[in-house]
């Protein structure tokens, strides 16, 4: 975990010597008080007036995939215990796995609704509301699939981001944007919303991006760290820069000036023929 400022590059530095529970870090949460909670593969730690701090002990082996901060809870999404409730000082309140249809106890996304929480597992999706399991969108596309992340934009849209390619739900109907759509990669790591109306999706080969008919795929090749993002770790500041955690460290795109790829020629026609004469 690294401390960086703008102009001054990389202040601090937390590693396994400061208590950091893993070098792997998955997701990170402001705590609302200045601080951050901090997901890794061997549990949950806080950074808290600079120090690293313990998480609760009941994670202390668990995968923590993500965060949600919702109506005084904290929300971690495991990949080992299922959804875990939190209180807003971190202290373990239960842990939610989901249904035993779903073969394993994985969590790995959660968004919240008016009508309670709608969770990723590896079977689809679910509502999570007052204990209780409730399947959703049972007849839809993402019914069987192991959903990675989830995301509503600013029109209403769900999307669903899968290990098969990116979904969305629109007025009551699904489309579906992967590898035969123009998508790079099938692994949806996240995706994000821009200024200016930019759909912005994290995968397993880059970061792409679209808006209108325009489009633009990134990767190691066009100034990426790397080819792989990783689960969640992205984040558009206050200056319209977009930050990328990608396996290996840390890529900032200004997306206020992107190289959009030139659109594809009108097709010429230069010959015609039909079968029978």
């Amino acid at each position: 975990l690294c401390l960086w400022e703008e102009g001054r590059g990389i202040r601090r530095r937390w590693g396994l010597r400061e208590g950091l529970p893993s070098l792997e870090v998955w997701a990170l949460e402001p705590d609302g008080r200045g601080g951050l909670w901090i997901g890794t593969v061997k549990g949950m730690a806080r950074l808290a007036g600079g120090r690293i701090l313990p998480g609760p002990s009941a994670l202390a082996r668990s995968m923590v995939h993500s965060f949600l901060r919702h109506q005084g809870r904290l929300w971690a999404c495991t990949l080992d215990q299922g959804l875990v409730e939190l209180g807003p000082d971190g202290r373990f309140l239960a842990a939610h796995p989901p249904p035993p249809e779903t073969g394993q106890p994985v969590v790995a996304a959660v968004l919240a609704r008016p009508d309670g929480l709608l969770v990723g597992t590896r079977l689809g999706l679910y509502r999570f509301q007052g204990g209780r399991w409730e399947r959703r969108y049972g007849d839809s596309p993402v019914a069987e699939a192991y959903v990675s992340t989830l995301y509503q934009d600013a029109q209403g849209g769900l999307w669903v981001g899968t290990l098969h390619g990116l979904h969305v739900l629109r007025h009551g109907a699904w489309s579906r944007l992967g590898a035969g759509e123009g998508l790079p990669h099938d692994t949806v790591n996240w995706v994000r919303e821009l200024p200016g109306g930019i759909l912005a999706v994290g995968h397993g080969l880059g970061v792409s991006l679209r808006q209108g008919g325009r489009s633009l795929h990134l990767s190691r090749a066009r100034g990426l760290l790397s080819d792989e993002t990783t689960q969640e770790s992205v984040m558009l500041d206050h200056r319209g820069r977009l930050w990328i955690g990608m396996v290996g460290g840390v890529s900032l795109l200004d997306t206020r000036e992107l190289p959009w790829d030139p659109p594809l020629p009108r097709p010429t026609v230069l010959e015609l023929r039909w079968q029978d004469g």
